[in-house]
């Protein structure tokens, strides 16, 4: 059973090129050099169509596309499919991944606090 939500263009307009395409990198796709002029092409080696070929997808190489927005609603609807799950979740995956901020190995986990002077009183790590 296939599950489709409707979204509208103003569901989806945060979703860039980049998620869309680091979505799939990150769960076994792989990029290839398209065939088409305003599209990328991934591959997942992983599954093989009635042809024996793996399963291909295209994604626009740009959000400046009078379609782009629906091409990103055809992409959550395609992937629910594909994995079984619904768009909705799909969606959610992209924006939690797209909103994680890495800080770098070598910035420090606690900001540290200036030497106190008699103009500041030592308060307890807490604050």
């Amino acid at each position: 059973m296939r599950i489709e939500i409707k979204f509208e263009q103003s569901d989806v307009q945060g979703i860039r090129v980049r998620e869309l395409a680091e979505y799939l990198t990150q769960r076994g796709w792989v990029e290839l050099p398209s065939n088409r002029e305003r599209t990328r092409y991934f591959e997942y080696p992983k599954r093989l169509d009635v042809e024996g070929k793996p399963l291909r997808y295209y994604i626009p190489i740009s959000e400046k596309y009078d379609d782009y927005w629906h091409r990103v609603i055809d992409f959550l609807n395609a992937q629910a499919h594909f994995q079984k799950v619904s768009p909705k979740q799909i969606y959610d995956e992209i924006l939690v991944a797209s909103a994680l901020v890495k800080v770098p190995a070598s910035s420090p986990q606690k900001p540290r606090r200036p030497n106190p002077t008699p103009a500041q009183p030592v308060l307890p790590d807490s604050f």
